[in-house]
């Protein structure tokens, strides 16, 4: 019998049953998990995002860990709910199963009956969601334009004010704003990496943190919203602020930190 088996053996049968039915109501992703990570309870939107492309049947008795690219802060996440107890709340980047990325909010709070488990909720905050949503507005406004010959003089003036007051363009904006303020990055990460070249600017080290959890152009490109060009220009400047004689030199010094 496994860790996960002998721990799910404390719940009593109607306990287990409640958790269960309750987690497979929540709207939003979530799953219950140990204070280790792993995974004992998972609703079905969990399984869905996670699948990605290729959702699996079950996540039961997987480790948390093996979806979160940056496992320093998965681990400090723990920590947090162990000393804690309390609600957390972290931006974080996930590995689907088909090895696509998402960004997520992610919600972590210990369960008030049993407080060695905790519930989990996430939900997607990528760029390519944002993208969509702004897509749906855009197409939204053409539609409200399109009713411009049928509305009489009061419903004409409405539009005109909407129209003017951006309320359309002012929601894109703050969702590019959100998408700006991802802050996906433990701290600890990002401070080794401004010890070791603290001659580069904030954006740069960004990115340099993204490097040093393996993640290609393209990966870094789809969270950030940025062109995987823009990126390669932006690596090169970076190789030049540094000692490193080539691109490999540096990927390999940047996949070395923890």
């Amino acid at each position: 019998m496994n860790s996960i088996e002998t721990d799910i053996r404390f719940f009593t049968f109607p306990l287990l049953q409640h958790l269960n039915s309750v987690l497979q109501m929540l709207p939003t992703s979530a799953l219950i998990a140990d204070l280790k990570g792993n995974i004992l309870f998972i609703n079905q939107q969990a399984i869905h995002f996670l699948g990605g492309l290729s959702p699996h049947k079950s996540f039961e008795n997987k480790n948390i860990n093996l979806f979160v690219i940056d496992n320093r802060q998965s681990i400090d996440l723990f920590d947090e709910l162990r000393s804690k107890k309390e609600i957390l709340s972290r931006k974080i980047l996930l590995r689907k199963q088909d090895n696509s990325i998402a960004c997520v909010n992610l919600f972590a709070r210990p369960i008030n009956i049993e407080p060695s488990y905790v519930l989990i909720q996430f939900t997607d905050i990528s760029p390519k969601t944002l993208v969509l949503l702004t897509e749906v507005f855009q197409t939204l406004r053409q539609e409200v334009l399109s009713l411009k010959p049928y509305l009489n003089n009061p419903g004409k003036e409405l539009l005109k004010e909407i129209l003017s007051n951006n309320s359309f363009d002012g929601f894109i904006d703050n969702k590019s704003k959100q998408k700006n303020q991802l802050e996906v990055i433990g701290e600890e990460r990002i401070s080794n990496i401004v010890r070791l070249f603290p001659q580069l600017t904030y954006a740069e080290t960004k990115f340099c943190s993204f490097l040093s959890l393996k993640l290609t152009i393209d990966e870094i490109a789809c969270i950030t919203g940025k062109t995987s060009n823009a990126l390669r220009v932006s690596f090169h400047r970076i190789l030049r602020k540094t000692e490193y004689l080539t691109g490999k030199e540096l990927i390999r010094k940047l996949e070395s930190i923890r």
